[in-house]
């Protein structure tokens, strides 16, 4: 069986350290290659009333909020040197871990991941390697600044961050867009006001040269007016890396027990690095 015209034996030497890196890494820097639909609305502009149009305030405070989230996605894995396809599952509990599994072929485990705001933890199957990392001297070895909420709000399609100087509103058709100044960064968030969804964020820092690029497609009302989007196109670009990630998520649950099992067994291997 083959995905990507690559098996998952070890003959065919595929790094599974690199696609767990990678994806951690996608999930640390953030960003979204372009869909191929057009932000701008295809009808004729929407003339929209007073009372329901959303301030760049407003914006700001309506986000997705949950306890506990579960789902199950397809992801694809796209860098200069890796196309790969393959299932993920995630399980998350707010403010506390992010737990992941990636599944190959829908039927076996590659790698497993559980992120807290202390630690990274990972493991690959393939070649029994495990990584046990302080978050916070990964943010510096990979030169990313950035917290473990971001994260959070990366995989349910939140701005990264709430709080800072709000700059440049403008309205494009249906679209209202803004920037928020926060020290060297720069989020411009394209909030759609007919929908009252967000249909892309951006996010530089020229002094880093990094930019990320977030397209949300496909929301869906999964209760008490939560909308979630169920496709997420994320890409990176920072110096000579480029990362492109595409989650469509085929199942969901909000706010139910969850569990996040993590142990590495005595024949596995520990790394100091991704």
């Amino acid at each position: 069986m083959k995905i990507n015209n690559c098996t998952f034996e070890k003959r065919k030497n595929i790094d599974m350290n690199k696609i767990i890196a990678l994806f951690l890494i996608s999930i640390l820097m953030f960003s979204a290659c372009k869909t191929t639909k057009d932000l701008k609305e295809e009808e004729s502009m929407v003339e929209l009333k007073e009372k329901e149009f959303w301030s760049a305030e407003k914006i700001l405070e309506h986000v997705f909020t949950y306890t506990t989230f579960q789902g199950k996605a397809d992801i694809h894995l796209k860098t200069k040197d890796l196309d790969q396809n393959a299932t993920l599952n995630l399980r998350m509990q707010k403010d506390k871990k992010i737990w992941t599994s990636i599944v190959a072929m829908g039927i076996a485990e590659v790698g497993r991941a559980l992120v807290s705001p202390d630690s990274i933890q990972a493991l690959t199957r393939l070649d029994r390697n495990a990584f046990v990392l302080s978050f916070s001297e990964t943010k510096e070895k990979l030169n990313l600044p950035l917290e473990f909420e971001h994260i959070e709000n990366l995989l349910l399609g939140n701005p990264i961050f709430t709080d800072g100087e709000i700059k440049n509103r403008k309205v494009d058709g249906v679209l209202s867009i803004f920037d928020l100044d926060k020290e060297d960064y720069v989020q411009t968030v394209y909030f759609d006001q007919s929908k009252k969804v967000i249909k892309k964020i951006t996010l530089k820092n020229n002094k880093e040269k990094f930019f990320a690029e977030i397209n949300l497609d496909n929301y869906e009302n999964i209760g008490s007016n939560q909308m979630l989007a169920l496709d997420k196109n994320i890409s990176i670009k920072n110096d000579n890396t480029e990362i492109a990630v595409t989650l469509r998520f085929k199942s969901h649950n909000l706010n139910i027990p969850i569990e996040t099992p993590f142990s590495i067994p005595k024949t596995y291997t520990f790394k100091n690095k991704l």
